[in-house]
């Protein structure tokens, strides 16, 4: 029997969120007798400590270097040196690593991490890049990864449809080195969450209130603002209704927290709407949950909240374009509405709060689409086949930066 290959997976985040969440599950579920994942998380989000401890706990080995990743803060001229500096330290210990480890091949998960295509490319190892962005702007810094992108990779997987068909706009002569691998989440711990009573209870939600709720990281698009006006709306019509939003921030963007509650405040529904900042008992917050709702004003790539959502039972309204429209099925399981559009939410919510039993019909609808589209299995499968199929080839990037 042939040794297990040594699998270079690097992340540009020490966090629990959706690319995160995605990550730890194929991760955990990688058969061990053929792949053995090696981690690279960035040292300057190794403070955060959320996903290193599980690694730690799946006997996943786990080490720290300065990446350099693209984060926004270097988007300004004065910040370049500092950026190629900490880009070219990670480069180099990169490659010192898939020397000293015989890696067989490197998986980058995320496109703000520019150090690890570099170091597969040096060292002559393939490289599988993971993208859960959908990208818009700033459109150079967009244009240049794009243009990126498929030439230091073997295959370019996308977590949905929207992601890859946005890329290619850019880079339409690659089409073929893109992979589409529709994301999954493990669905039990939604099934049979146990929490309802307590987290209600907790935020001061009677039974007979219908509680509706996001999550997601408190930044620029992903909508807190547009959840609170639309919750004004509601709330002036229908005083059953309660709101809460889960979800902390970057630690270098405090002040979009501090904004969101300004804004909570200012509309009035300090008595409404619940902030909390990250939990770890998502199954359970979703289980008190009666609708949840995406607002992002971006397109989102792909939206893992939704699918666990639909897992938990619970009808949802989304913004469109982007991956809620390859998960959401209008008017089955949810609502699809346009970004930016408080009274679009607004008015999909009060189409849910007037009906009940259509409420449980979609949220039922819902939980079946999760357990037979965005199963686990099907995802850890199509990776496992995927890495198979590169290093069977031996096949890596062409040498030539430009094509």
């Amino acid at each position: 029997m042939a040794s297990p290959q040594n699998i270079l997976v690097v992340h540009n985040n020490n966090d629990l969120y959706g690319a995160e969440k995605v990550l730890l599950e194929l991760l955990s579920r990688l058969d061990r007798s053929r792949f053995v994942p090696i981690v690279v998380l960035p040292t300057d989000t190794r403070h955060i400590n959320r996903l290193s401890p599980e690694l730690e706990k799946l006997n996943i080995e786990c080490c720290f270097i300065p990446l350099g990743v693209l984060r926004r803060k270097y988007f300004k001229l004065q910040k370049l040196p500092r950026f190629s500096f900490e880009l070219l330290a990670g480069v180099r210990q990169l490659m010192r690593l898939i020397r000293k480890r015989n890696i067989a091949l490197v998986h980058t998960n995320t496109n703000t991490i520019l150090a690890s295509p570099l170091a597969a490319r040096f060292t002559g190892v393939p490289h599988v890049w993971s993208i859960h962005e959908l990208m818009v702007e700033p459109a150079t810094v967009r244009s240049a990864l794009h243009y990126m992108i498929p030439r230091f990779s073997t295959r370019v997987v996308t977590v949905s449809q929207a992601v890859r068909d946005h890329m290619l706009k850019d880079a339409a002569k690659f089409a073929d080195r893109f992979t589409f691998v529709r994301g999954a989440i493990d669905v039990e711990p939604f099934l049979n969450a146990k929490g309802r009573a307590r987290v209600r209870a907790e935020w001061g939600v009677r039974d007979d209130e219908v509680l509706i709720g996001m999550a997601g990281r408190v930044t620029r698009w992903k909508g807190q603002a547009i959840f609170v006006q639309a919750a004004k709306l509601i709330a002036e019509r229908h005083p059953e209704a309660k709101f809460a939003a889960v979800g902390g921030v970057f630690d270098t963007e405090k002040f979009y927290m501090d904004r969101f509650r300004k804004e909570v405040h200012d509309a009035g529904l300090d008595n409404k709407l619940t902030i909390n900042d990250f939990r770890a008992d998502m199954p359970d917050i979703f289980a008190a949950f009666d609708i949840f709702v995406l607002p992002s004003i971006l397109p989102e790539p792909f939206g893992l909240v939704v699918i666990e959502a639909m897992a938990s039972g619970k009808p949802v309204v989304a913004t469109a374009p982007g991956g809620p429209s390859e998960t959401v099925v209008d008017g089955e399981t949810g609502f699809l509405v346009p970004p930016s559009d408080a009274s679009a939410i607004a008015k999909a919510l009060e189409e849910l709060l007037a009906d009940p039993p259509k409420r449980i019909s979609m949220g039922e609808a819902g939980r079946r689409r999760a357990r037979e589209v965005f199963s686990l299995p099907r995802y850890v499968s199509e990776f496992e086949e995927l890495y198979d199929s590169i290093l069977r080839a031996g096949f890596v990037a062409e040498p030539s930066l430009v094509k």
